[in-house]
């Protein structure tokens, strides 16, 4: 095999587990998720101590996830990229 090519008979591909992304509002991206990709919402996460809150989303038939993630005292910067 070529370097640099991944043949899906090699024992040793690597997978994405999950990714994440923060949100504003995870109830409505959930909703969209579940809706549009029929993804299967796992519990809501909620850190008292930092405000932190997550859920992971599921997709059929898959083992990836992705989480959703906010700390209402994020912003965006200037640049759209977010801040705390």
């Amino acid at each position: 095999m070529a370097v640099g090519k991944i043949s899906p008979h090699d024992e040793k591909i690597m997978k994405i587990a999950h990714t994440a992304m923060w949100c504003h509002d995870i109830e409505v991206i959930k909703d969209f998720y579940v809706k549009y990709f029929g993804v299967f919402p796992g519990d809501l996460y909620h850190n008292r101590k930092t405000n932190f809150t997550s859920r992971f989303l599921s997709f059929p038939g898959s083992d990836v996830k992705l989480e959703l993630m906010n700390v209402p005292d994020i912003r965006e910067s200037p640049t759209g990229n977010r801040v705390s």
